[in-house]
């Protein structure tokens, strides 16, 4: 009976037409799943960037998760995770500063004669 239960939930997992995380895919579609931080490490660059120019929404999900998983690790020293911290903010600054940018120069915002 046992069997028969992990046969199911494992086939539920790898072949059911609604993944788990499907709806939050879908929805931001991020550059990378940032739950490993090796694999955070190594695409540093495109979450950085993910964070500076995707929805605010997208953004603040996947900053959370980065910093989450940065702050988890025994493998990352305070000095790097403060440094990581500050990396983001600064993505985050430069998110809301594009937009600010772009809501001045849009053609709504230029007054016509």
């Amino acid at each position: 009976m046992f069997k028969k239960s992990i046969c199911c939930l494992l086939f539920f997992l790898f072949f059911s037409p609604f993944p788990i995380f499907a709806e939050e895919d879908n929805k931001c579609k991020l550059p990378y799943k940032p739950n490993n931080i090796f694999t955070v490490i190594f695409n540093y660059s495109d979450g950085m960037t993910y964070i500076s120019s995707a929805e605010e929404a997208c953004s603040n999900i996947f900053a959370q998760e980065l910093a989450k998983t940065f702050s988890e690790s025994f493998w990352i020293s305070e000095g790097c995770l403060e440094v990581t911290l500050q990396d983001i903010e600064k993505a985050k600054t430069a998110r809301k500063d594009k937009l600010a940018l772009n809501a001045i120069n849009s053609p709504r915002s230029i007054v016509s004669n």
